[in-house]
């Protein structure tokens, strides 16, 4: 049959389980797969990328284009990524890939988010090595996690996996307008996550726009983190997520009232070199105020 008609995305765990118009005897050796359907076809059949299996094997991903395709197999290697991102979005999903001199996004729809969430799994236990954290109650600041957020914590943690410390900006609910054209809209939320295996920064954040029917997960080995410094820009808070270039890092707003609690998290690199992390927020220098006109 062939695997350009297939819709739902599936589990691959043999080679004799690949969908057999691909070339089950050139693919490279893997532990475990998944099949990702090609893009929905427009009216003149065309899609905007393959079907592709992407395969977990010895410290690295393995990507395999249908053979129409005329790809050649990529590998992608663990220590070149930096940190990963993976999104749904409505029937919008994506795992992104991120590192020195590599960006690389695999599309799919999600009517097949469960083989690919059970992928992901697959592909976190190897990438993120397991940590120690000390024997304590995690970290908590901000507000308690809402429905939405709580369940996309949930989905992102190992059974194993212990939490360190929270920090939650819950959405908010504006309005905007006039009495008689009032609009009702929300601005995004965001979480961050330091694990025993890595940090973890979850948001519903779509550029500007909050998603509300999606979220938006990115998660790196401590390891791979140069820097985490709190900054202010045009009136703005955020911590600044640095891995080692400009095009490699995150920007996480934060509010004036959370900008103290942020500070722990400058902290954490300490834990990368055997250091103590501290255990309250760690407060930085507030710019001078510009005066009043």
């Amino acid at each position: 049959m062939d695997s350009r008609w297939h819709a739902i995305a599936y589990a691959v765990r043999t080679r004799e389980e690949l969908p057999e118009d691909f070339d089950a005897g050139t693919a490279p050796e893997f532990r475990t797969a998944v099949f990702l359907p090609r893009d929905d076809p427009d009216r003149r059949g065309r899609s905007a990328y393959p079907p592709r299996v992407v395969g977990l094997a010895s410290g690295s991903l393995v990507i395999v284009a249908h053979p129409s395709a005329e790809e050649g197999v990529e590998e992608l290697r663990f220590e070149r990524i930096r940190f990963v991102e993976s999104g749904q979005i409505l029937l919008s999903g994506w795992v992104r890939f991120v590192g020195p001199d590599l960006d690389r996004t695999l599309l799919y729809n999600t009517r097949g988010w469960r083989a690919v969430e059970g992928f992901l799994r697959e592909f976190r236990r190897e990438y993120l090595p397991e940590g120690k954290v000390e024997a304590h109650d995690g970290v908590k600041f901000g507000p308690p996690l809402d429905l939405k957020f709580r369940n996309a914590l949930a989905g992102e943690l190992d059974a194993e996996e212990r939490v360190e410390a929270t920090l939650f900006r819950a959405p908010e609910r504006l309005a905007r307008g006039g009495l008689l054209r009032r609009r009702r809209l929300w601005a995004p939320g965001d979480l961050l996550v330091a694990t025993s295996r890595c940090l973890l920064w979850i948001t519903d954040r779509d550029g500007g726009a909050c998603a509300r029917y999606g979220r938006i997960a990115r998660y790196a080995r401590l390891g791979c983190v140069e820097k985490i410094v709190r900054e202010r820009e045009g009136g703005e808070g955020f911590l600044r997520v640095g891995f080692g270039g400009a095009e490699m890092e995150w920007r996480i707003p934060v509010s004036e009232a959370q900008w103290q609690d942020a500070g722990w998290f400058e902290g954490i690199r300490g834990r990368r070199d055997g250091g103590r992390v501290p255990r309250g927020p760690v407060e930085s220098p507030r710019p001078p105020r510009p005066p009043r006109r």
